[in-house]
């Protein structure tokens, strides 16, 4: 499952869920034209669902994440060997 297919997964579900029904039709009209090509979804249509749910659906890390996240890669490969 690629990035675009999880957004779209969880939004359908997080507006039905939490809103319901309607909710989950105004997302999927924002969403339908990206069902055949997921990897194709756009950062304005990503905003537009953050927005709409209230809710993150895409993080970029900070570098202070970025240092973070190789520091605990490295780790990893230190251990293994």
């Amino acid at each position: 499952m690629n990035r675009g297919e999880r957004i779209i997964y969880y939004a359908l579900n997080l507006a039905q869920l939490k809103f319901g029904r309607e909710m989950q039709q105004k997302v999927w009209s924002l969403v339908e034209v990206f069902i055949n090509n997921t990897e194709d979804i756009d950062l304005d249509t990503i905003c537009k669902l953050e927005v709409l749910l209230n809710e993150e659906l895409l993080m970029i890390p900070t570098k202070q994440q970025w240092r973070k996240i190789k520091l605990q890669k490295l780790n990893e490969i230190m251990k293994e060997k």
